[in-house]
């Protein structure tokens, strides 16, 4: 019993890191603004926590979709940070609580220099903070790899990021993709509740809306039914 216990997690160990590299090309499609890095600048932060297999499998992820799409802006930033986190670090100013707000001030130059106006700026910032504060919450799920560190909260977290994973899929196929994403919501909220699940969905209409604004009858077709149903259970 013990060695199977025993192999099962050092499949369990392997398994965290390719999904992470998979999650790193597919999210590297949710564009906002033609950038998709208030995606995966949190999902760099989670790898970076996590372990060096992590982030070694997010930087080759990363590093290789990069070169398919030709998106040096995406690689300039993305090592910049990875070296003004190991230069924190080693002079001991690096603190938990504070990488975010230093990660997304260092966004502010390079989307500036990019030719971003103050309130493109505005609205990538503030969405990738707090994409990093949500994906910070899965970090125990990951490291642990224990069903006792999971709350509610890390589990909200989680259909988050999960949701946005589907949401990726829009410039293949907006149909199916929607689709399969209600399909999620209405299992998470049989497994949760439309109390838990709500401010969810209206946070991915507000995704919705800014990666594509053409796709305003599909976030109405989402948030009106779960609205409705909101209603008549409180």
């Amino acid at each position: 019993m013990d060695l199977v216990i025993v192999n099962k997690q050092k499949h369990v160990h392997y398994i965290l890191p390719i999904i992470i590299f998979f999650s790193t090309i597919i999210l590297s499609y949710a564009k906002i603004q033609e950038t998709a890095l208030p995606f995966l600048l949190p999902l760099f932060i989670v790898s970076f926590y996590s372990g060096y297999l992590y982030l070694i499998c997010f930087l080759t992820a990363i590093i290789g979709i990069s070169i398919i799409n030709q998106d040096t802006f995406t690689i300039v930033v993305i090592i910049t940070l990875l070296l003004t986190i190991y230069l924190l670090n080693f002079t001991h100013l690096l603190r938990t609580k504070y990488i975010s707000f230093i990660m997304t001030a260092i966004l502010i130059p390079f989307f500036y220099a990019n030719h971003y106006n103050i309130l493109q700026i505005t609205v990538l910032v503030m969405l990738t903070l707090f994409n990093c504060y949500l994906d910070q919450e899965i970090i125990p799920l990951i490291i642990h790899q224990n069903k006792n560190v999971l709350n509610i909260k890390r589990l909200q977290a989680l259909i988050v990021v999960v949701c946005t994973l589907f949401i990726s899929f829009i410039p293949f196929n907006t149909t199916y993709t929607m689709i399969f994403l209600r399909y999620f919501l209405l299992i998470s909220i049989y497994y949760l509740s439309i109390e838990k699940i709500m401010p969810i969905i209206l946070y991915l209409s507000i995704l919705l809306m800014l990666i594509a604004p053409s796709l305003k009858d599909d976030v109405l077709s989402l948030i009106l039914p779960m609205s409705f149903f909101f209603y008549d259970t409180t």
